[in-house]
This record gives structure tokens, sequence and C-alpha cells, in this order.
């Protein structure tokens, strides 16, 4: 199983989040769960003109960078899906 971690920007997202809707936040988490657990054998979903893969929970997006070697996954941002997208593919 994969370690993950969240970036402080994502923290923040699922603070957020949390305070609106615990049960949402919960889901978001199972699937973060769920992602570390098969993270060896699932085909990863790469953002289009991006480092980052991304992960759906619903409506919302996970965007993640993987570890393999370290077996770690940092969550970068999270949120509904077209915001999530925008923030993550925003020019540098």
């Amino acid at each position: 199983m994969y370690e993950y971690r969240f970036s402080p920007l994502a923290q923040r997202r699922l603070d957020q989040i949390a305070k609106r809707n615990p049960h949402l936040a919960t889901t978001l988490i199972r699937k973060i769960e769920w992602l570390a657990q098969n993270a060896d054998t699932i085909a990863h979903q790469r953002l289009t003109g991006s480092d980052y893969f991304s992960l759906h929970s619903a409506a919302y997006r996970i965007a993640y960078k993987l570890y393999h070697a370290e077996q770690q996954i940092l969550i970068i941002d999270l949120g509904q899906h077209d915001a999530a997208y925008s923030r993550v593919n925003r020019p540098k």
C-alpha cells in the first residue's frame, strides 16, 4: 500500500469541503485510500498537459502526483471537476 499526503492547498480544500459537507469529505478520503491500496494495479489517468494524475469521485476531481519508488502519493488539489482542473493546469 502506498502512503498518501496532502499538499497545503489540498488540505485547505478538504477542510473547506468537510465544513460544508462532512459526508462528501469522507467519500473523498475513502476514494484516496482506495487509490493508495490499488496504486500498483490500476491504470492512472494523466491530466492533459500536466505531470499530475486524476482520480474522479462523482463530480469531484482529485489531482495527485505519484512516486512509485517511494510508494507515495501526493494529493495536489481536489474540488469540483472544472475548478480543480483549471487550478492544476494554470501556467506556473
